[in-house]
């Protein structure tokens, strides 16, 4: 039987993805051309060429070429530049739906962040444009998650080319990127990453043998849990069994992901199909995760997925409510981008200590002053575009005990916001209804101090 409301948030979806289709001038290659991009042996140490590109005075962002050719040099380039490091920061960026590197995401920011750093670190990052970005996903991409299996295949690739024992790896994601982030990080739990000089020996020109032993690592990890007793140690062994026939799969390294950073991570799967967090084993598997959540996305299709929080003792996560809908938070409005820069500043505050992104990363970069990100305009797709009615509303709630931002209160304090959305905050104050009150009694606050109200 056809469910009628996911058909009327296809139709109403698809009309939107149908525009929105044809603004990204960037395309990503398919899969499997994406497996040609192997590092070859470094000639010398010259410097990286995107390390001249850098401009005093401007953000890394705005002087980084984001198109593909430039950030897979960029990774060729690095990789050879810091071969020698004894360790070395590997960090993927896996961008959200639609988004490019012209979108200016969170992601991307990062990103540009992390390639500023790896011109005087040993850092090698690199950098995923979003589902539906590709020639002829980009409405299905948008609307049912289509390629979200790829990006885990084509990051899982990287990372198996590029990691080195004693390396450190960290993982970034937004919306459905920070959804192919958290299964990446699942599939690397479970299976390990391919060894580099067995890679090397088996396939050094040959593509065929890579994507075949990528896709089968993937198809063998890529299962449904039975409910029988010890389904993930048994998934574990069978993908041993299963794979040992590989000789780059033979010795293959056990790595444990040193942290992951997300930015409202929503579904995969779509309107069409109901997620299964569990068929792509979202939960935490790395030492650290921080994830940095909407309270004000209301799309039923935008519906949050939360780490779970029985964690081991030697793990660390930290899930964060940030005022806002979902670009608010993980970025990508082109003007009235204040909200985006708190959450931002946020996660690179909790990855200070991996040595990931310059110092000077770590102040709040703020469209004019700090009063302008925390009462900065928020957005709401659902009341803004009709066209996002018929897909569903879903109401979000932080639940009794989870911890809020502190910009939160600031933005609950100011009784005259300077750009008070007009159906979110007609009286010029923010008062999300999903949320309990008193807000101090139901929630936790992180550290902050709030700027001056600026009413003008």
């Amino acid at each position: 039987m056809i469910n009628c409301a996911h058909l009327r948030s296809f139709l109403s979806l698809l009309a939107i993805t149908s525009i929105v289709a044809g603004c990204s001038s960037f395309e990503r290659r398919s899969y499997k051309d994406s497996l040609g991009i192997y590092p070859e042996k470094a000639p010398n140490n010259q410097q990286p060429a995107v390390c001249g590109t850098q401009q005093a005075g401007l953000p890394a962002w705005q002087t980084v070429a984001g198109d593909l050719t430039s950030t897979t040099r960029n990774w060729r380039e690095f990789e050879q530049y810091h071969r020698e490091a004894p360790s070395r920061n590997i960090a993927i960026f896996i961008d959200g739906t639609g988004n490019v590197a012209a979108t200016s995401t969170n992601i991307w920011k990062l990103y540009a962040l992390a390639t500023a750093q790896a011109c005087t670190s040993a850092t090698i990052p690199f950098y995923h444009q979003g589902v539906g970005t590709r020639r002829f996903q980009r409405i299905s991409g948008s609307i049912m998650g289509k390629g979200v299996d790829d990006l885990v295949k084509e990051s899982y690739l990287f990372l198996s080319q590029t990691y080195q024992p004693g390396d450190k790896v960290f993982i970034f994601g937004f919306s459905r990127g920070a959804y192919a982030a958290r299964a990446l990080n699942g599939m690397i739990e479970f299976a390990g990453l391919l060894n580099l000089k067995a890679l090397n020996n088996a396939a050094p020109t040959d593509n065929k043998a890579l994507v075949e032993a990528v896709s089968n690592i993937y198809k063998t990890y890529h299962q449904h849990n039975d409910g029988k007793p010890n389904y993930e140690n048994r998934l574990r062994e069978n993908i041993t069994q299963r794979l040992s026939q590989y000789p780059m799969y033979s010795g293959a390294n056990k790595v444990i992901v040193d942290a992951i950073g997300v930015f409202d991570t929503v579904p995969a799967l779509g309107l069409t199909q109901d997620e299964n967090p569990d068929l792509y084993r979202t939960n935490l598997y790395a030492k650290a995760g921080y994830h940095a959540l909407a309270i004000d996305e209301q799309r039923n299709s935008f519906r949050p997925l939360r780490f779970d929080d029985r964690i081991d003792n030697h793990q660390i996560l930290k899930q964060m409510w940030f005022p806002g809908a979902h670009a608010d938070v993980g970025g990508g409005y082109q003007d009235h981008d204040g909200l985006e820069n708190l959450s931002r500043h946020w996660m690179l505050q909790q990855f200070k200590r991996f040595n990931l992104f310059p110092a000077s990363a770590q102040h709040i970069q703020c469209p004019t002053d700090q009063a302008s990100c925390e009462y900065g305009q928020l957005h709401d797709e659902f009341l803004d575009n009709k066209l996002f009615n018929g897909a569903g509303l879903h109401i979000r709630r932080p639940l009794k005990g989870e911890t809020l931002h502190n910009s939160v209160l600031c933005r609950y304090n100011n009784t005259q916001l300077p750009q008070p959305h007009h159906g979110r905050e007609p009286t010029k104050q923010y008062r999300p209804e999903n949320l309990y009150l008193p807000l101090k009694k139901y929630y936790r606050f992180n550290p902050y101090s709030c700027a001056t109200p600026n009413t003008h």
